[in-house]
């Protein structure tokens, strides 16, 4: 015969869970199922009266609480702050992932998951197997393919390594060789070399922490007016303090523009290993202009068709540009306006502080790291 319980004794049961006892001691103490506690709690009356909702909040405070622990922790033995670059945040992550799991170590550290997965799947910290084996051979394939008076493709290059006791795979070959322009003499030379100039890829990936000045400029023209007249404005900017480098003011959009702005930033900063970043316009996508980023061993990048946001820093700065100078500014002339921009850019290096680095000018975050490097 089943027990009776009161409803008093119910109450009771009820209140004392819902205030810290735990269920199995309050069950042993009545003499009644743990299955009947639960059951009268999610009764929607004793909900109601006795506020038992107070018990879930509870549980997910304390779920918060030991979140909010979790993080502090992470955030306590990170060698790097969340607004680092990218590189030392993603590699802290991989060494406690397993740990703590990747979605709280992505948010603790500020670090987008797409982006994370992005570095780790496509070796963006340079170390590995493939990306080793790539450079082991690089010296290989290109001593044979010099030797052969860049006669041998990859199939003979295969051989020849082979015969040499080298293990390197058709495909790993074919990849070296495409990306330092290895094109084998012969009536499709021509035809390969254009089609190399005109691969666009997307290399930069959104990617706009960098580690160093001089790792990657982003570049854009943009379009200002006086009096009916078009001025065109190229800007090159360093990502690493948001600095502008160079810019050119011209009455047409040509590649004339942007080669002699990027010329200008290169003499005067001489850059190495440096990858430069600009939409798909034909003043940056020209043989022309693509030539001379290889002479200067420049490698480029561009942002996908109708995708301003692959070049996000560029236009948050030509934003910022019209905003706080041109719109709000009446020229006396094409001269005064020209001016104008001169002195905002020179502000926006040496005074204006910006929050991506961290309240520091341009100026004064590229000075204090060549400071401490």
């Amino acid at each position: 015969m089943n027990k009776v319980i009161s409803e008093n004794i119910k109450t009771s049961i009820i209140e004392q869970v819902v205030f810290g006892d735990d269920v199995r001691n309050v069950a042993e103490k009545y003499h009644v199922s743990r299955a009947s506690i639960y059951r009268w709690m999610k009764d929607y009356e004793y909900r109601q009266k006795y506020n038992t909702d107070n018990l879930l909040t509870f549980t997910q405070m304390k779920r918060n609480m030991d979140r909010a622990n979790k993080k502090l922790h992470i955030l306590s033995n990170a060698p790097c702050g969340t607004n680092s670059p990218l590189l030392p945040r993603c590699k802290y992550i991989e060494t406690i992932e397993d740990i703590y799991g990747l979605n709280l170590c992505c948010e603790a550290m500020n670090v987008n998951k797409g982006s994370y997965l992005n570095y780790k799947l496509r070796g963006k910290h340079g170390d590995t197997v493939y990306a080793r084996r790539q450079e082991e051979a690089k010296p290989l394939i290109e001593e044979i393919f010099y030797e052969s008076n860049r006669t041998y493709g990859v199939n003979r290059i295969y051989s020849v390594l082979k015969s040499r006791g080298y293990d390197y795979g058709i495909k790993l070959i074919r990849k070296v060789m495409r990306e330092n322009d290895m094109f084998v003499i012969g009536t499709n030379a021509k035809k390969r070399y254009l089609q190399a100039l005109e691969r666009k890829e997307n290399i930069l990936q959104r990617e706009f922490d960098v580690s160093r000045p001089n790792e990657v400029w982003v570049s854009d023209v943009t379009e200002l007016k006086f009096r009916q007249k078009k001025i065109y404005l190229c800007i090159v900017l360093d990502l690493y303090a948001r600095k502008v480098i160079a810019f050119r003011f011209s009455r047409k959009n040509s590649t004339q523009l942007t080669k002699s702005t990027l010329s200008a930033a290169y003499k005067l900063r001489k850059p190495t290993d440096l990858l430069f970043h600009s939409d798909q316009g034909a003043n940056y996508t020209s043989r022309t202009f693509r030539t001379y980023l290889k002479e200067l061993g420049i490698k480029s990048s561009f942002s996908g068709p109708d995708e301003p946001h692959d070049n996000a820093v560029m236009e948050s700065f030509n934003k910022t540009l019209k905003n706080e100078e041109y719109y709000i500014k009446h020229y006396r002339s094409e001269r005064d306006l020209k001016d104008s921009i001169k002195e905002y850019i020179k502000f926006y290096n040496s005074y204006r502080i910006h929050s991506y680095n961290h309240n520091k000018t341009p100026d004064q975050k590229e000075e204090l790291f060549f400071s401490q490097n």
